[in-house]
């Protein structure tokens, strides 16, 4: 399995990704690590109807260490943006992994 990530990776998808990056098998492939911004959210309704959304708790490992939140998670096959890379108009870091995806069943 292969999770494509980059800086607009938030809340749910590193939850989803830190997951799958604790099996060294599944490839978490980008040009740069996730947001960093992983935590639960409450929202209150206050007067009129408006709506808060606030953070009240973040993820923690079973050690007390902090998930996610803050740090990101780094793919573990990282793509360089380069020029060439950038201007190909191809998805390159889609063509990255499936090019890995096809060494590993070969």
């Amino acid at each position: 399995m292969a999770v494509l990530i980059d800086e607009r990776c938030a809340s749910v998808c590193e939850e989803f990704t830190a997951a799958m990056a604790h099996d060294p098998a599944h490839l978490i492939v980008g040009a740069s690590r996730s947001s960093g911004a992983e935590g639960e959210v409450y929202q209150w309704l206050l007067p009129d109807g408006v709506g808060y959304l606030s953070p009240v708790g973040m993820f923690r490992y079973p050690n007390g260490e902090i998930f996610v939140e803050g740090e990101g998670i780094t793919p573990n096959v990282w793509l360089p943006r380069t020029p060439e890379a950038l201007l190909s108009g191809e998805d390159y870091v889609l063509q990255a992994a499936v090019q890995r995806l096809s060494q590993q069943h070969e």
